[in-house]
Formats: structure tokens, sequence, C-alpha cells
């Protein structure tokens, strides 16, 4: 099951000209800026490394769609029963079912455990 996240999807290519969608974009575009304003640059000096301070969950929310690729992002949800996360699939490897390794090796150990089982309660 993948989630997709496409800007074409809300603005089809033939009606890309149109009053209604041209003012659509116009309005996205100022309200994700607006909503940027809580988001500021912060320097580490102590661990050496570039960080931001946001200052609500909204700026972060607006901050995630500021960054989002504009062509195509693919999300799936990880294939652990006990995990619940969803990761980003890259278009060079959709046959990731797991959020990580971790997530991997504790379904094949699952599946090794329950055979074993089985295999002893024969």
């Amino acid at each position: 099951m993948y989630f997709t996240v496409s800007v074409s999807a809300f603005f089809p290519k033939q009606e890309e000209n149109t009053a209604e969608v041209v003012l659509a974009k116009y309005i996205i575009g100022e309200e994700i800026n607006a909503n940027l304003d809580g988001i500021h640059p912060v320097y580490n000096s102590e661990t050496m490394t570039p960080s931001w301070k946001v200052d609500s969950l909204l700026c972060a929310a607006y901050f995630s769609i500021f960054y989002l690729k504009p062509d195509l992002e693919l999300y799936r949800p990880c294939d652990n029963p006990r995990c619940g996360r969803y990761f980003l699939v890259k278009t060079t490897s959709t046959r990731n079912r797991f959020c990580s390794q971790e997530c991997c090796n504790r379904v094949t150990q699952d599946r090794y455990r329950k055979r074993k089982r089985e295999k002893e309660g024969l």
C-alpha cells in the first residue's frame, strides 16, 4: 500500500491555466510563506551543527510542507505489525517493506519462532 503526495494530483495538466487554479496556487503559496515566520535557523556551537527552532506545531507542519518534493513522494506503512510507522520509499527501490533493519529482523525472528513452535507441537 502506497500513500502519495503529488502537486499534479491537485492541479491536473489540462486545468493548470484556469483562473481558479492560478488563484489556488497563489493562496497556498501565501499561506505557506506566512506560516514560515516562526522558523529560525540555530547554530549549536558546542556540537558545531545547524538546527532549526520552531515556534509552534503549526509552523513545523508548514515547514514540512515547504520541504516536500513537488513531483512525488511515496510513503509506505512498515510491515512489522508492532511498528505502525510510515517510511519514505526511494524511487529507485520500491521493494522495501520495513522502515528499518530492526523491524525486518524482528519480523524474521517472529516467523522463525512461530515455525519452530509449530514444528515442536507436531
